[in-house]
């Protein structure tokens, strides 16, 4: 270290606090990276409510550079993808939180959709509402399935549920669905969705 240097660059010092210190600006910085990387065309993950709260919680030692590398990280290993707390890395997880806390958003999802492709059939009630206790998917029903028709059900649905959450905003509700905003509104003109 060279004192005489320092003393050369230390005409007037910026104060720069870490991330720790202001963790309310965790979600823009966020956005800001993922911007970044949607620009390089990288397909950018979405998070759910538990992973948010443990990153805003988490103490960020390498403060915003710590962030971009997790971002980039995440865009690589969930591209497109909902982000839970259970797929952040260890340390993230372990701010005093339980380690396996239960995802309430992602449980939700696939509460419905095993409620949507267990659809019951006229003939066989029981059959269609029973779900396999080993994978959690519902059977096939013995008179088969109109696949299309379910899956457009699910797409009208989830694109519905996205554009109300997002109060009827085409690019934030694309966002949240892993789409682009072009791709999104040619689904919903198919889907007949408003």
């Amino acid at each position: 270290f060279r004192e005489d240097l320092f003393y050369r660059l230390d005409v007037f010092p910026i104060e720069v606090p870490a991330l720790r210190e202001h963790t309310e600006d965790v979600a823009t910085l966020m956005s800001l990276f993922m911007e970044r990387l949607e620009a390089k065309g990288m397909r950018t993950p979405r998070f759910s409510a538990s992973a948010m709260r443990a990153l805003r919680l988490y103490g960020w030692p390498g403060n915003i550079r710590e962030l971009e590398n997790l971002m980039e990280r995440l865009a690589i290993t969930h591209a497109g993808k909902l982000v839970s707390m259970n797929d952040l890395p260890k340390q993230f997880r372990s701010m005093g939180m339980v380690e396996f806390e239960v995802d309430q958003e992602r449980e939700g999802q696939d509460a419905l959709m095993t409620a949507l492709l267990a659809r019951p059939c006229e003939d066989d009630v029981e059959v269609a509402l029973s779900v396999e206790p080993n994978n959690g998917k519902p059977p096939l029903p013995a008179e088969g399935i109109d696949l299309k028709s379910y899956l457009q059900d699910i797409e009208q649905w989830f694109i519905s549920e996205a554009l109300r959450k997002e109060e009827g905003v085409i690019t934030r509700a694309a966002q949240l669905l892993g789409l682009q905003r072009t791709t999104l509104a040619e689904k919903m003109k198919k889907l007949g969705v408003l």
